[in-house]
């Protein structure tokens, strides 16, 4: 630095030069800036006052800092479970009334199936108004708190059933990490029914009473809006409606009898 100074007459700021000394084996980062000395009589720079300084430590700093983002950035891009951070958002007088995706990784869009590109620095309430009533609550609880909070829910605009850890990350900010448990639910919707319809079957006198029961329970199960049930009419080749769900009593009669 302090011989383009030199040359040029114009100071030079911020050189960083890495020196190693043999004796220790260690290499030292130098910080070097340099400015002219010009003569009286002439306004080329007749010398140059360097300075020195040791940022050794600096730089040791910045490079374990750089080590510890990459890793975050690792870790958070590789887990399993889908992660948010968000920032609580409050009117004038103070009250919550929104929060903001921060950042999310891409296990999110995994678990949810949004696009990071849909919610990333958006508020809720321009993405997913609706779920402002159900989850607002429960995140100004753990900022005001700075407590976490588990629970499990189905998200409506996910269209799945999630397990959320909500935990505070500072001020108004909190992070939520969830994972999809959409069958684990479903499973446990079919064991309660196989359970409830051999109750069913055990303690009625009425096998049809119970195929009705078992198709209201199926539809909701299903999430679906009609069921037929048709039994094989042997005498007459055909197949007879058992039972229905979800269609008038004229529709009904209509496909009361189909050939098969």
């Amino acid at each position: 630095p302090s011989m383009v100074t030199l040359r040029t007459g114009e100071p030079v700021q911020g050189v960083v030069m890495g020196v190693f000394n043999p004796a220790s084996g260690q290499r030292r980062w130098i910080l070097i800036n340099s400015a002219p000395l010009r003569g009286t009589k002439t306004a080329q720079a007749q010398a140059a006052v360097t300075t020195f300084v040791d940022i050794t430590q600096r730089m040791q700093a910045e490079k374990a800092l750089r080590e510890s983002e990459e890793k975050y950035r690792l870790l958070f891009q590789n887990m399993a479970e889908g992660f948010a951070l968000y920032e609580l958002r409050n009117d004038e007088e103070g009250q919550p009334v929104d929060w903001r995706v921060l950042e999310m990784n891409d296990a999110y869009t995994r678990h949810t199936g949004i696009p990071h590109e849909k919610l990333s620095g958006r508020r809720i309430s321009e993405v997913f108004p609706e779920v402002l009533t159900e989850y607002l609550p429960r995140f100004a609880q753990v900022v005001a708190t700075q407590l976490p909070v588990q629970f499990e829910t189905y998200s409506k605009p996910a269209g799945r059933y999630m397990r959320v850890n909500t935990f505070p990350a500072g001020g108004p900010r909190f992070a939520s990490v969830f994972e999809d448990i959409s069958e684990r639910i479903a499973a446990e919707r079919r064991t309660q029914l196989l359970a409830e319809t051999a109750s069913e079957l055990l303690k009625s006198d009425s096998p049809q009473l119970v195929v009705n029961v078992l198709c209201a329970k199926v539809m909701d199960f299903l999430d679906c809006q009609a069921f037929f049930n048709f039994l094989a009419d042997e005498s007459a080749g055909r197949l007879r409606l058992n039972t229905y769900a979800g269609i008038s009593e004229e529709q009904a009669r209509e496909i009361e009898w189909l050939d098969y």
